[in-house]
């Protein structure tokens, strides 16, 4: 099965009522968990809307219904907006390519003939260099409900050099963004500490299993208070 007839079965399958795990998309496409979420990130980056649903029910879905909501903004707001997502664009590595794009051209195709002009000049006079970094994985988004919800996932992490893959059981507390890449801060199920974990390291996240684990005093303005050695990791 080619790429393209393998994303057209996984958009049929994801069109469904009832969302579809990365692992059930898989073992229906008899293909590699990294080969669905690689197809899912390819899919948004060409404007198609998945949301992944939380819960141990959870799972991938397309957008059924757009919510559309209003901002009122001021010419200098509207330009420094304009700013930040073309920099945005050329130097995230956030998985938001798609909806960049998109916030680029509405805003290029607001009514008012002087304003769009001002901000098409000021590409004349504003270069951006490009960061040569991979996008982060589509598991982004999840880890910020993840935070919220303070369950125990689990990890499945990227094969190393020797072909193993480790798995440990976590609770995201929080995302921290360095100048070298995003991280997840996280609490370690029976070691109890603390630790930064790479997102770009990351193949799968799971709910591990049913169990309530007071962590709501472990936030990000003291999480360092337990973390397992005091160095950056």
């Amino acid at each position: 099965m080619n790429k393209e007839t393998r994303q057209k079965k996984l958009l049929a399958l994801i069109q469904q009522d009832k969302p579809m795990t990365a692992l059930e998309l898989a073992q229906a496409l008899n293909v590699s968990k990294r080969t669905i979420l690689r197809d899912m990130q390819e899919l948004e980056g060409k404007g198609v809307q998945i949301v992944a649903h939380a819960g141990m029910y959870g799972g991938y879905q397309l957008q059924a219904n757009q919510h559309y909501y209003q901002l009122n903004l001021t010419q200098t707001e509207l330009q420094a907006l304009y700013l930040i997502l073309k920099e945005s664009q050329a130097q995230s590595t956030l998985p938001y390519e798609a909806a960049t794009n998109h916030l680029i051209q509405k805003i290029l195709k607001q009514p008012y003939t002087h304003i769009r002009r001002t901000l098409r000049q000021l590409d004349q006079y504003v270069l951006y260099e490009t960061r040569q970094q991979p996008r982060l994985p589509v598991q982004f988004s999840d880890i910020l409900i993840y935070c919220q919800e303070r369950k125990v996932m689990g990890i499945d992490y990227k094969s190393d050099a020797n072909g193993e893959q480790r798995f440990e059981n976590v609770i995201f507390i929080g995302l921290i963004a360095r100048h070298d890449g995003w991280q997840a801060i996280v609490y370690h199920i029976g070691g109890d500490y603390t630790q930064y974990v790479d997102i770009s390291t990351i193949e799968d996240i799971s709910y591990s299993f049913q169990k309530s684990i007071q962590t709501n005093d472990i936030t990000l303005e003291n999480y360092e208070t337990y973390l397992k050695d005091s160095k950056h990791q």
